[in-house]
């Protein structure tokens, strides 16, 4: 089990989400705190984070709670499905897939946008 309870930025959330997946367990549990938090001066709370990350994921875990926190558990790999390749608009650019491990290379810097 693997509870987020950190940062309440959007970003910092995002990537603690994937570092925490990564560690997770077949059939282990993710937690993550404050969904719906909101403050005036963080404009961009944790929600849409998470919601990313669920989307980004769909068919490698079942949803068992979702209000104020929300859990999920993680789908064995060989029952996983393997999530859709979301893929931005060309805009004098060539498509490049988002996943998560475009996400990671572009972050590292390997990757070009």
């Amino acid at each position: 089990m693997i509870f987020i309870d950190g940062s309440h930025r959007r970003d910092d959330v995002l990537i603690d989400s994937v570092l925490a997946w990564h560690l997770l367990a077949n059939e282990g549990y993710l937690i993550w705190d404050d969904y719906l938090w909101s403050h005036k001066l963080v404009p961009d709370g944790p929600k849409p984070a998470i919601d990313a990350f669920l989307l980004m994921n769909e068919g490698r875990f079942r949803t068992l709670y979702q209000d104020w926190q929300v859990i999920v558990q993680k789908v064995p790999a060989a029952n996983a499905w393997v999530p859709k390749e979301i893929e931005r608009q060309e805009i004098e650019r060539p498509n490049v897939a988002r996943t998560f491990r475009n996400a990671r290379l572009f972050l590292s810097g390997r990757l070009a946008c």
